[in-house]
C-alpha cells in the first residue's frame, strides 16, 4: 500500500507541472508576459509538452497587422496631399514638392529601423516611399505636365538610387527589387508618354550599369535580368524609330540619330565590356546572363547603331573599324590568356563568339560586299589554320560559319542549286571569280582541319567543322563541273533536259566515289558521310529525271556511271574500315568505349 501511494504521490506532482507549464504558455499568448521557466524535471512525461497544439505567435501577428495598418495611414497622408494639391489650395508645384518631401521621410524612417535590426519594419516604410514617390513623378510628368522630361528622368534616378542604396546598407532583398522594378516601369512608361526617347533611354542604360555593379557586390545576381532587358528594350525601340524609312514618326521627330546610335554604342560598352573587364580581372568563367546578354547587347546595340548610321546617310565605316578592331583584340585575349587556362574553356568560346560576330559585320561595313566576300575568305583559313593548331574546335567552327557566309554572299550555294535542280531551258546563276575563291578557300580550310590534332577519337559533333567545309567544297566542286559540262554540250531542245540530267547523274556518281576514296584514304573520315547520301540522291534522280527526260543515248551513261559508282564506293568504305586502326574502326562502328573529349 505504501509504494501504491508513493506511486501516485508521484503522478499527482508530474500533473501539477504539466498544469504549471501550460498556465505559463496561456499567460504569454494572452500578453501578459514572458511565463517564468517552469520548475526543473527529473523524468517522466517530457513528450506532454510536444502533444499540446501550439498557437501562432500573437506579438508576430500584432507586429504585421501594425505594420500594415501604419502603412495604409501613410498612404491616406499622401492622398491628402494630393486632394490639397488638386483643390487649389496649394500651388501643383508645391504640392509635388510636398509629396516628395513626404516619401524621403518614409525612406529616412525605413533606413533608421534597418540601422536597428529591424527588417521588416524597415522594408514596410521603403514600399511606402516607393508607393508614393514614383507615381507622384509619372502623374507631375505625364498628367500635369508640370515636369519636364529631363527633371522627371532625375527624379526617377535619384529616387531609385536612393532607395537602392538604402536596401544595399541595410541589406533589404525585397526593397532592392521593388525599387529597381519600380525604376524601370516608370522610366519605359515615361519614355512611352513624353516621346522623349534619348533622356529616359540614358536613364534605363544608367540603372542597367548601377544595377549589374551593385549585384556584384551582395550577389543579388536575378536582379540584373531586368535591368538589362529594359535597357536592351529602350535601345532596341529607339533605333528603330530613328533607322525607320522617311525618319522618325511624327511624334517622335525629336530623336537625333546621332544621340541614339551614340547610346546604342553604350549599351555595347556597359555590359560586353564589363563582363570582359570582369573576367579578366577576377580571373572567373562567363555565366549564362553574361552569354545572352552580350547576344543581346551586340544585336540590339551595335546592330541599332549600325542601322542608324546607314539611316542617317553618314556611313558606318568608322563602326565596321572599330567592330574589326575589337574582333582582333577578342582572339588575341582568347589565344593569349584564355588559352592558357584549360579550365576556362567556357571564356574561350565567349571572347572568341563576341569576336566572330564583330568580324563578319565589320567586314562587310568596311570592304563592301563583294570586298567583303575576300575578307571572309581570309579569316576562314586564318581561324581553321590556327584552330588546327591549337586543337580547338571552336575555332574550327569559326572557320566553317566564315567560308559559309562567304558562299552565300559570292553566289557559290545559288549556282551549286542550279547546277543540280535548274531546269536545262532557263538560266542558271554563273559561277563568278568570287565563287570559285570560296570553293578553293573551303577546300584548303578543309584539308587543314583534316590534319589537326587528336582526331582519331573526335565524336560526331567536333567533326561537324570540317564536314561543313567538305561540303561547301563539294558543292563548289561539282557545280561547277555540271555547269562546264553542259554549256560544253551545247544540246538545245528536248535533248538539252536529258544531257542535263545524265550529266548530273555522272557528276554525282563520280563525286559518291571521290569522297569515299577521300575518307577511306585520308585521315577527312567526314567524307564517308556525304556517300550514301550522294548514291541515294542518284537513286531518286535517275527514277524522277532521267527516266522520264532521257533517251537511250544519254540513259547509257547515267546508268553505266552511276552502277560503277555502286559497285566502287560501298567496297572503298568496307575497305577502310578493314585498314584502319582498331580504335578508328571502332569509333566508326560506334563502339569506342571513352573517346578522348574534343577541346572547346
Amino acid at each position: 500500500m505504501e509504494d501504491r501511494v508513493a506511486l501516485l504521490e508521484a503522478r499527482v506532482g508530474e500533473l501539477a507541472e504539466t498544469l504549471s507549464r501550460v498556465e505559463g504558455r496561456l499567460r504569454a499568448l494572452e500578453g501578459s508576459g514572458v511565463a517564468a521557466a517552469p520548475p526543473a524535471r527529473t523524468g517522466g512525461l517530457e513528450e506532454d509538452e510536444a502533444l499540446l497544439p501550439r498557437a501562432p505567435d500573437a506579438a508576430r501577428v500584432t507586429n504585421v497587422t501594425g505594420l500594415v495598418g501604419g502603412s495604409f495611414l501613410g498612404l491616406a497622408g499622401a492622398f491628402l496631399v494630393r486632394a490639397v494639391t488638386e483643390a487649389g489650395t496649394i500651388p501643383p508645384a508645391a504640392g509635388v514638392a510636398l509629396g516628395l518631401a513626404y516619401a524621403a521621410v518614409w525612406a529616412f524612417l525605413a533606413d533608421r529601423e534597418g540601422g536597428r535590426g529591424r527588417a521588416l519594419v524597415a522594408s514596410f516604410h521603403g514600399f511606402l516611399c516607393v508607393a508614393i514617390g514614383f507615381p507622384l513623378v509619372f502623374e507631375a510628368t505625364a498628367r500635369f505636365e508640370m515636369v519636364p522630361p529631363v527633371v522627371a528622368a532625375a527624379a526617377t534616378g535619384t529616387l531609385t538610387a536612393l532607395l537602392v542604396a538604402l536596401a544595399w546598407r541595410r541589406d533589404l532583398q525585397a526593397l532592392a527589387w521593388g525599387a529597381t522594378l519600380a525604376g524601370l516601369g516608370t522610366a519605359l512608361a515615361l519614355l512611352v508618354e513624353t516621346r522623349a526617347g534619348e533622356t529616359f533611354t540614358a536613364l534605363l542604360l544608367a540603372l542597367g550599369a548601377g544595377s549589374l555593379w551593385l549585384t556584384y557586390g551582395r550577389r543579388w545576381h536575378a536582379l540584373r535580368w531586368p535591368a538589362a532587358l529594359a535597357a536592351d528594350a529602350a535601345v532596341a525601340v529607339t533605333s528603330f524609330l530613328a533607322a525607320r524609312d522617311g525618319g522618325p514618326p511624327e511624334a517622335w521627330k525629336e530623336l537625333s540619330p546621332g544621340a541614339v546610335a551614340a547610346l546604342a554604342l553604350v549599351l555595347v560598352l556597359v555590359y560586353p565590356g564589363s563582363f570582359a573587364a570582369r573576367t579578366l580581372s577576377r580571373l572567373r568563367s562567363v555565366n549564362p546572363f553574361e552569354i545572352v546578354q552580350t547576344l543581346l547587347a551586340l544585336l540590339v546595340g551595335y546592330g541599332g547603331a549600325v542601322a542608324v548610321a546607314r539611316a542617317a546617310g553618314v556611313g558606318a565605316t568608322g563602326l565596321g573599324v572599330a567592330a574589326l578592331v575589337l574582333a582582333a583584340g577578342g582572339y588575341a585575349v582568347a589565344l593569349a590568356f584564355v588559352e592558357k587556362k584549360p579550365e576556362w574553356g567556357a571564356n574561350f568560346v565567349f571572347f572568341t563568339s563576341i569576336a566572330l560576330v564583330l568580324a563578319l559585320s565589320g567586314s562587310r561595313l568596311v570592304f563592301g560586299e563583294r570586298g567583303a566576300t575576300t575578307a571572309w575568305c581570309v579569316l576562314g583559313l586564318g581561324a581553321a589554320a590556327v584552330g588546327a593548331r591549337v586543337g580547338r574546335v571552336s575555332l574550327q567552327a569559326h572557320a566553317a560559319v566564315y567560308l559559309a557566309v562567304a558562299a552565300g554572299a559570292s553566289g557559290l550555294l545559288g549556282a551549286a542549286v542550279d547546277a543540280f535542280g535548274a531546269s536545262a531551258g532557263t538560266p542558271w546563276a554563273p559561277f563568278g571569280g568570287s565563287a570559285a575563291l570560296v570553293a578553293s578557300a573551303a577546300a584548303v580550310a578543309c584539308g587543314v582541319v583534316a590534319t589537326a590534332r587528336d582526331r582519331d577519337g573526335l565524336r560526331v559533333a567536333p567533326r561537324l567543322p570540317a564536314f561543313v567545309l567538305l561540303l561547301l567544297a563539294a558543292a563548289g566542286a561539282g557545280g561547277l563541273l555540271v555547269t562546264v559540262l553542259v554549256r560544253s554540250v551545247g544540246a538545245s531542245g528536248p535533248a538539252a533536259a536529258g544531257a542535263a540530267a545524265a550529266i548530273r547523274t555522272g557528276v554525282l556518281a563520280l563525286a559518291a566515289v571521290a569522297l569515299a576514296a577521300l575518307g577511306a584514304r585520308t585521315p577527312l573520315r567526314e567524307a564517308r558521310w556525304l556517300v550514301i547520301p550522294l548514291l541515294a540522291l542518284g537513286a531518286g534522280k535517275l527514277l524522277l529525271e532521267d527516266l522520264p527526260a532521257g533517251r537511250p543515248a544519254t540513259l547509257f551513261p547515267a546508268f553505266a556511271l552511276y552502277g560503277a559508282a555502286l559497285l566502287a564506293a560501298p567496297r572503298l568504305l568496307r575497305s577502310a574500315r578493314r585498314q584502319g586502326s582498331p580504335r578508328a574502326a571502332a569509333a566508326e562502328e560506334g563502339r569506342d568505349a571513352a573517346p578522348p573529349a574534343a577541346s572547346a
